[in-house]
């Protein structure tokens, strides 16, 4: 399976001032369980190291999306980038200021970057979050220290801070033995008490020893949980307790190798309450309740999106075009507003006209598709040069994509190529997939399979599955690599768990045939069924023969009919023969759909 394709992520909601509201808080029955005056999230990411530390790529777009889901939780946000030693610590102590010493504040700390732990000579173990101008601490271990930002400051900003609600989140790799000592798991109080109750809550992505990866998996995995992945009892509230009980079973479930620590401070007068979100779930209902509001009776006024839309609309028509980006993936995703994608399209061209690059980049996704304008691949081309111009690397691995089929501009496989390598030296991990795709078959570029195995490990390891597919697939085939059954299947797992139905469906084939790894039937039956559920019509017909077979599962003809009747109606030639022969047969009557 070749996995080339554009993978065209949408602008993301960008930090802005806004006026101060409170936030209130209810039960799906409506019962009011607190409020809070003012939230507030400091968010921090160390990407661009400058003295021997591995640089992390994709970080700056996985804060773009932390910021997109705070804001839609009602958050103002700080963003802070490449901070040095000093300016690290500076912003932690600013943010406290100004927003730490009112009682009914919700604030969120965020750090993405290298955390590092060492064992003083005292025997005790220090933890530090890595500043961009830090040193590496085996060269110099007196600067390291002195740059670095240890984690021996939190508890006395854990308790200088007066605001109810604090939440830290660190996407480092620190030992966890830090939290042990003021830090504990306990069962939590009711949650019409959460809010009631101060708190100050911890987590950290991975501990000493674990793997770094190129690119976080953990902050996409939060990211989602703030979507609503992380509302375990779907209650409509998430707390912190629920985002740490979720986030620890989907590092396991990912095979992510970090070692995530949560917990609030051990001591009653910090520890008893809990920090709480609205899940997105609740805002559907109440966007609902927007247009009749006379059925509903809430408080619409809480509500972030119709607020936070209409001051981006204001923003966008002063003259800041990167609001106007933003506005008009409210329109394109529905979030917020009704979609529209030709309001969407009007808004990017604002921005694009105005100097943003990822205006004209998400406008010429919308003219592929024909979503608001007329379908113009000339035009979208036009529009993902500018944008890769403008250093804007996924415009460029989507301009490449356009040369690699020939759509709106000469078919040529070397400027693909080209591109693809300018967006992956960028950090744009579809860049480096669709790299790894011409390199593996050899279009464009001399054919390489131990190149294409190293650019999809690089993808994969960054978070992006289709990486992980593709590596898998040389794995199980020998090609580039040793053949390894189990690392493939490994490969393949991950993917799936991580709703990627290409991991699913490839996973069920190693079971079903039983070379690399045992024949299981229910196995293979199981994943398929994954497959086909995420869309994998190819995977229902093959699931339709083992329930016409009896393989792994109980024999049932109507539920093989169905199942080939999926595959066929996705053009699967297999699932159309089958049923086709199944319903001749006149073994399952005048029920054959």
């Amino acid at each position: 399976m070749v996995s080339l394709g554009i993978l065209l992520l949408g602008a993301a909601l960008g930090a802005e001032e806004k006026p101060i509201e409170k936030t209130s808080l209810s039960t799906r029955d409506s019962q009011l369980i607190g409020k809070y005056s003012e939230s507030h999230a400091l968010v921090i990411e160390v990407t661009e190291y400058t003295d021997g530390w591995q640089e992390l790529v994709g970080i700056s777009e996985q804060m773009d999306q932390l910021e997109r889901v705070l804001i839609w939780h009602g958050f103002q946000v700080e963003r802070v980038s490449n901070p040095t030693g000093e300016e690290l610590a500076r912003a932690f102590e600013k943010f406290i200021a100004a927003h730490g010493f009112e009682t009914d504040n919700r604030l969120l700390f965020f750090f993405s970057g290298h955390g590092h732990s060492r064992q003083a000579l005292d025997g005790r173990l220090k933890s530090y979050l890595v500043p961009s101008d830090a040193p590496l601490p085996e060269r110099e271990p007196e600067e390291f220290r002195r740059k670095a930002l240890s984690l021996t400051r939190l508890p006395g900003w854990a308790h200088e801070i007066e605001a109810k609600h604090a939440l830290f989140v660190f996407d480092s790799h620190i030992s966890g033995r830090i939290f042990e000592k003021w830090l504990e798991s306990k069962t939590p109080p009711r949650i019409s008490t959460k809010v009631d109750l101060p708190v100050r809550y911890f987590i950290t992505a991975g501990s000493v020893g674990d793997r770094v990866p190129a690119k976080s998996f953990f902050t996409p995995a939060f990211v989602r949980a703030l979507e609503g992945e992380g509302d375990l009892n779907q209650d409509g509230r998430m707390t912190g307790r629920e985002l740490g009980v979720h986030l620890t079973r989907k590092m396991e479930s990912l095979h992510a190798r970090q070692t995530l620590q949560h917990g609030p401070v051990a001591e009653p007068a910090l520890g008893d309450g809990d920090f709480v979100f609205t899940t997105p779930s609740i805002h559907r209902e109440l966007e609902a309740s927007i247009s009749t509001p006379v059925a509903s009776g809430r408080l619409l006024e809480a509500l972030p999106f119709p607020s936070e839309n209409s001051r981006l609309r204001k923003k966008c028509l002063s003259g800041e075009p990167a609001r106007c980006v933003d506005l008009g993936y409210a329109y394109d995703t529905g979030r917020g507003v009704p979609t529209d994608h030709a309001e969407a399209a009007r808004l990017y061209k604002l921005a694009c006209d105005g100097g943003e690059p990822k205006g004209c980049t998400n406008l010429a996704g919308l003219l592929r598709k024909g979503q608001g304008v007329p379908q113009s691949y000339s035009e979208a081309a036009r529009l993902d040069r500018l944008g890769c111009d403008a250093n804007y690397h996924r415009a460029c691995t989507n301009l490449g994509y356009l040369y690699s089929q020939g759509w709106g501009v000469p078919q040529s496989d070397r400027e693909a190529v080209r591109l693809f390598q300018l967006a992956c030296t960028g950090g744009d991990l579809m860049g480096c997939l669709n790299l790894g795709t011409q390199t593996q078959t050899g279009e464009g570029v001399s054919p390489n399979a131990v190149e294409a195995a190293r650019l999809y490990r690089l993808v994969c390891d960054g978070g992006e599955t289709r990486g992980c597919v593709n590596l898998g697939l040389l794995l199980e085939q020998g090609h580039g690599v040793g053949q390894n059954g189990k690392e493939a299947a490994r490969l393949y797992r991950l993917s799936c768990e991580s709703g990627n139905s290409a991991g699913c469906y490839f996973l069920g084939h190693l079971y079903e045939k039983g070379k690399l790894l045992p024949q299981e039937y229910s196995e293979a039956a199981r994943f398929y069924r994954l497959a086909c559920e995420g869309g994998d019509t190819e995977a229902c017909a093959l699931l339709g023969d083992f329930f016409e077979s009896g393989k792994g599962v109980s024999k049932d003809l109507k539920e093989a009919a169905r199942l080939y009747r999926l595959g066929c109606d996705g053009d699967s030639d297999w699932g159309c023969n089958h049923l086709h022969r199944l319903c001749r047969s006149g073994a399952i009557g005048p029920g054959c759909p």
